[in-house]
């Protein structure tokens, strides 16, 4: 197997790892409620109990109600997303105490590019002094106030 395939092969397999990891909580959005709202008696319940149970134990209940069901496969990208995202930032704050940061992002296919170093000299002799700023602001308000009137 060559390194590429070989790369894509794990990262498949620690993307499949962090998604199976409980968390204790999850985003719950609005679109999830308005999505529920249309539907009527226990079926309410039983879709607040699918997407709980599937953002917090990483478990889909089977034998949904078609309804159910097709509110649920609209909240799994967003709950996926949001705790791979989740997952990604532990291991960030995790890694903080490493001097070089590059190592945050080994393996994650991340190109490592060099930013040029920014100079921070300001020349104050070219610089306008307070008040001929204020004199130039005033002069443009006045300029302003003058086509208003005018027109």
């Amino acid at each position: 197997m060559n390194t590429n395939k070989k790369n894509i092969t794990e990262n498949i397999e620690q993307e499949a790892d962090i998604l199976n990891i409980e968390r204790d909580s999850f985003v719950f959005y609005r679109s999830y409620y308005e999505a529920i709202k249309t539907l009527k008696g226990k079926k309410k319940l039983i879709a607040y109990e699918a997407i709980a149970q599937y953002a917090l134990c990483r478990k889909s209940p089977e034998d949904l109600p078609p309804a159910v069901l097709s509110i649920l496969r609209m909240a799994i990208p967003n709950i996926d997303a949001n705790h791979k995202k989740y997952f990604y930032r532990q291991r960030v704050k995790n890694n903080q105490n490493k001097k070089d940061s590059s190592e945050l992002f080994e393996g994650e296919g991340m190109e490592q590019i060099k930013l040029p170093k920014k100079e921070n000299k300001v020349n104050f002799q070219n610089s306008i002094s307070d008040n001929e700023l204020e004199k130039n602001i005033d002069s443009l308000i006045d300029n302003i106030d003058s086509d208003v009137l005018q027109d």
